[in-house]
């Protein structure tokens, strides 16, 4: 009775610490589109890049892929466009205006380009927010967090369909451990790589050893076949590690930099 209270004592006290605003967001159903990422040329219509759904599921160009997020994962992402990047408080049209007033008579013209759409939905609330050259926007007026703001979520829910691609956030974690105990034994000083620098798995061929650049990680040409990339180009210094994944062969990770 005594070890039942304390139980129920521990989980009270984890609940008010977490507080209302860590509350998971409610969902419509596992077939409702929780977000979405979707690109416009040159005024086209919208096409979806990436898509999220209550399940969990991601969908990439249409695609399914073959990992879901976890209900955490997904509450995670839901936390971070929505509370951290405040996709609800932002007023779409008013930044417009602010943008067309700053940009009046300067040469640049918003329309006509690459328009960028993202769209978060919970139960009982959902919002639609689109605007044209985001990143070069942010770039021009870094004093507007909202432009920074949708392009944080943006690039995240890129990462989503690459670690979705990849087998998961779970198992990129294991290939990222690897390269930054590569780049601390060869760049000591450089600073660790995180998930955000993840691009992708892919297949690569039997290295030569007379095509390396000096300097070249020399496990470099013990690695091919499926790899995981990840780079930090951050000029001038920059980081590329490579990382073998499959299960069967010998674990070998190579960091090469820049800078």
């Amino acid at each position: 009775m005594m070890l039942h209270c304390r139980v129920l004592m521990f989980l009270l006290a984890t609940a008010l610490v977490r507080g209302a605003d860590d509350a998971d967001y409610p969902l419509s159903g596992p077939q409702q589109v929780v977000l979405r990422l979707a690109v416009a040329d040159l005024g086209g219509k919208p096409r979806p890049q990436v898509e999220v759904l209550g399940d969990g599921r991601v969908r990439e160009r249409g695609n399914v892929l073959a990992t879901k997020l976890t209900a955490r994962e997904l509450q995670d992402l839901l936390r971070f466009a929505i509370k951290k990047h405040r996709f609800f408080e932002h007023d779409g049209k008013a930044l417009k205006r602010t943008l067309a007033d700053r940009e009046r008579g300067g040469g640049f013209c918003g329309t006509g380009f690459t328009t960028t759409h993202i769209h978060v939905a919970v139960r009982g609330k959902k919002r639609k927010l689109d605007m044209a050259m985001l990143s070069t926007r942010v770039s021009m007026h870094p004093g507007l967090p909202a432009l920074a703001d949708l392009l944080a979520i943006q690039r995240r829910l890129l990462l989503e369909a690459r670690l979705a691609n990849a087998g998961g956030r779970q198992k990129v974690l294991t290939y990222l451990k690897a390269a930054n105990a590569r780049l601390k034994q060869r760049f000591p000083k450089r600073k660790p790589l995180t998930i955000g620098d993840f691009q992708r798995v892919t297949k690569l061929p039997i290295p030569a050893k007379m095509f390396l650049p000096q300097g070249a990680d020399p496990h470099a040409v013990k690695i091919s076949g499926a790899c995981a990339i990840f780079r930090r180009t951050r000029p001038p210094k920059s980081v590329t590690a490579t990382v073998k994944t499959d299960p069967k062969a010998k674990p070998r990770t190579a960091v090469n930099a820049q800078g």
